[in-house]
């Protein structure tokens, strides 16, 4: 019999819009606060979507409550979504889960009203862990962005301890809200994991791509302001012996499709599954983040995708933005570039194999890289101290 979150008296829960299946820093979190035991039980609530199972297992004391959610017969997509929402929230503000709880986790700023709820209802203490800068991102009209300020501005008061994904971010909380605690904890990956989980996949091999010739990766969603237009408008325009791999989803694949067609040194491959990330990344030269200065969000921006370069072992073009250029300068990992198709192509063009070898040797001999281990110690000490405060 599959357990039942209603019959569970979690210690610590997280809360997150999702299906739970990818979230690898709530993941990290939660497995971090068990083994070191700050809590002796978890519950991560999420969204159910109709085909990952309701209740789930991250280990035998993580448990997952993918939360069903209402359908109403409502026109109005807008208020469709917000109804949804609503409901998805009652169910876990009343969850008996929650009585007895000593922590809450909130993962974005609509979770964070679920959260203040149960901290006045049990006095629990309350994190923010937001995952981007969320007052500040792109493609949110005026009116959106003037509710959640309001949202975040009436709610944050509420928080015990804000973490954010980079220091830009952080300074950002910590000039808005200078009473509120606020730490940098970056989503870096183990360094216990098999980075590969199995052998490396030939892209040469998989898309015909001649030995010898360099292979240029994008890794990420396929959406406005990732800068992928200026990688094809550059790639579309140099030699064929240096290649762009496009791999990933999302809004932009049918005219990416079409627009590469004519053009055999730029591939397109669906989404893989993030356990096989890294193996089809090693086999490319160079990774590419492009990320385009459209909100503050993306200009503070620290995205995943340059941990799993930097995992992979290979070097990485990235845009000319704050902690962009710290990572990439801190690590000697590659090179950074203005985001525009003149600048981009300069470099690329300038770039040779043994350029990259180079590179790719001095990122080996870094004594320090980017570890959950270094970020998990300052996340358990700052658990460690709420909860002695909370004690006292």
């Amino acid at each position: 019999m599959k357990p039942d979150p209603h019959l569970i008296q979690v210690q610590n829960i997280h809360i997150y819009p999702s299906n739970l299946t990818h979230e690898s820093r709530i993941f990290k979190i939660a497995k971090s606060l068990i083994h070191h035991h700050l809590v002796d039980s978890i519950c991560l609530f999420g969204i159910k979507d109709g085909q990952t199972p309701e209740f789930d297992r991250l280990t035998d004391r993580i448990l997952i409550w993918r939360v069903p959610v209402k359908q109403y017969s409502i026109k109005n997509r807008k208020l469709h979504r917000i109804v949804k929402y609503c409901n998805w929230i009652k169910q876990i503000v009343t969850n008996r889960s929650c009585r007895n709880v000593k922590i809450v986790n909130c993962h974005s700023i609509f979770d964070l009203v679920a959260g203040v709820f149960i901290k006045i209802r049990t006095k629990c203490l309350l994190i923010y862990d937001t995952h981007e800068l969320e007052t500040e991102r792109a493609g949110t009209s005026r009116a959106y962005k003037i509710i959640i300020k309001v949202l975040e501005m009436v709610l944050v008061p509420f928080c015990d301890q804000i973490f954010t994904v980079s220091d830009s971010i952080s300074n950002w909380y910590k000039s808005h809200y200078p009473q509120k605690k606020v730490l940098t904890i970056l989503n870096a990956p183990s360094v216990h994991i098999d980075p590969m989980n199995s052998q490396i996949v030939s892209l040469h091999s998989l898309l015909k791509i001649p030995d010898g010739d360099l292979i240029f990766l994008y890794l990420g969603l396929l959406s406005n302001g990732r800068g992928i237009t200026i990688m094809i408008d550059v790639f579309s325009s140099i030699p064929a012996t240096k290649h762009l791999v496009i791999i990933g989803y999302g809004s932009l694949e049918k005219s990416i499709r079409a627009r590469i067609q004519n053009f055999p040194n730029i591939h397109f491959l669906y989404a893989i599954p993030s356990n096989r990330i890294l193996a089809y990344a090693a086999a490319a030269d160079v990774g590419i983040v492009l990320t385009e200065n459209t909100c503050l969000n993306h200009y503070y921006c620290l995205p995943n995708k340059l941990y799993e370069y930097f995992q992979a072992g290979i070097p990485c073009i990235a845009s000319n933005f704050p902690e962009l250029s710290k990572f990439i300068k801190h690590y000697k990992c590659g090179w950074k570039t203005a985001v525009n198709k003149e600048s981009l192509q300069k470099l690329v063009n300038c770039l040779s194999s043994q350029k990259i070898k180079n590179v790719r040797k001095g990122m080996r001999r870094i004594s320090d890289p980017p570890s959950w281990e270094n970020e998990e110690k300052k996340l358990l000490a700052a658990y460690a101290t709420l909860l002695n405060k909370k004690g006292k």
